[in-house]
Formats: C-alpha cells, structure tokens, sequence
C-alpha cells in the first residue's frame, strides 16, 4: 500500500537505504544481540525491495505473462545460492 501512495520508486529507495543500514551496522556490531537487530533491519529492507519488485513485475505484465515472469525470478533467485560459490 506504501508503494501505491507514494511511489514504487521512493519506497524501494528507502527498503535499499534500510538495507544498506542493515548491512553497515552488521559489519560493526559488537555483540550477538546487536548482530540480531542489525540482521532484523537488513532483513526489514530486503523484504521491502521484494515485494516492491513484485509490484513492478505485476504493472507491466498481464497475468499470463505475469505468473511466466515470476517463475523465472524465483528460479533465479532459488539457484543463486548454488552458484554464487563457483562464479565467487
């Protein structure tokens, strides 16, 4: 609903500057609990960009070419883990 009232693009900026301040204060944290919140921002964020995205996705395609579109994101997203070590 956020992305609707104001923007898809104002709101994935904010889920991405969430993100980054997630990921920042990960990298600085000196504790496990402070390890925990900083993962719960992080995480916070990439939900944001996620279900921003699947708002993009559904206004430029039709439910046909909607539903082909999003299985090829997960697909991609679900193999990313398997690949990242060998393209890393």
């Amino acid at each position: 609903p956020l992305s609707d009232s104001f923007g898809r693009r104002k709101i994935f900026i904010i889920g991405l500057v969430i993100f980054s301040l997630g990921n920042l204060s990960s990298s600085l944290a000196f504790s496990a609990e402070s390890l925990i919140v900083s993962q719960f921002i992080q995480g916070t964020g990439q939900t944001v960009g996620y279900v921003v995205g699947i708002a993009m996705v559904r206004d430029l395609y039709s439910r046909e070419a909607f539903s082909k579109v999003m299985s090829l994101i997960h697909m991609v997203v679900a193999s990313a883990p398997a690949l990242a070590p060998i393209i890393g």
